[in-house]
């Protein structure tokens, strides 16, 4: 899995889940998205770490706080393409995951700044 840039399709948005009460007294876990991508970079991840088909998802996107929004970078750890919302990401001691990382954040960065998505 090499570098990636394309739009986030919308099957991959990370999500928080809540539980709610219903009126007959049960209860139900319900997911709300916390986090909506609009563009990002995929980056291999070169050890086990993470799981043996991993990547790191440099993502930008809009994050829901509460009743406001703001712009935000993420890193993300995906398997088989899908974000794993429960993992952090974790960079092997030795390998050049970090950096590879950093990299993709800045070009993501620059990526967003030169395509006028956000004012700055």
């Amino acid at each position: 899995m090499g570098k990636k840039d394309e739009y986030y399709p919308e099957s991959t948005v990370a999500v928080r889940p809540k539980v709610a009460v219903l009126t007959d007294g049960t209860i139900e876990t319900i997911v709300m998205k916390t986090f909506f991508p609009i563009r990002h970079i995929d980056v291999a991840s070169s050890g086990s770490v993470n799981g043996s088909s991993a990547c790191y998802r440099v993502a930008f996107g809009i994050e829901h706080r509460g009743d406001k929004h703001a712009y935000v970078y993420k890193i993300l750890v995906c398997n088989d393409g899908k974000v794993s919302g429960r993992l952090n990401p974790a960079f092997l001691h030795g390998s050049d995951d970090f950096a590879r990382v950093s990299q993709a954040m800045s070009d993501l960065s620059d990526q967003v700044r030169a395509s006028g998505l956000v004012a700055s």
